[in-house]
């Protein structure tokens, strides 16, 4: 969670000096959207681990034949 909020941070220091120099700016903001990127992977995996999200692979093989079922056959090209 830290990175993604020093990463709003810094991407809003760095909207803010576009005025200033813009090549300077830019490259702050990106590094802060980088930050906040991150950030979301990072907080997506601890969920993941913690249980909650669930895969796909999680899904009781019941339920997975009930959804084949619904779902019409695609081919892919």
């Amino acid at each position: 969670m830290i990175p993604a909020a020093l990463g709003t941070v810094v991407t809003g220091v760095g909207m803010k000096l576009r005025s200033l120099n813009p090549t300077l700016g830019w490259g702050i903001a990106g590094f802060g959207l980088a930050h906040i990127l991150l950030g979301g992977i990072e907080l997506a995996q601890n969920r993941y681990e913690m249980g909650e999200i669930v895969s796909i692979s999680d899904v009781p093989d019941e339920l997975s034949d009930e959804l084949s079922d619904d779902m019409p056959n695609q081919q892919l090209y």
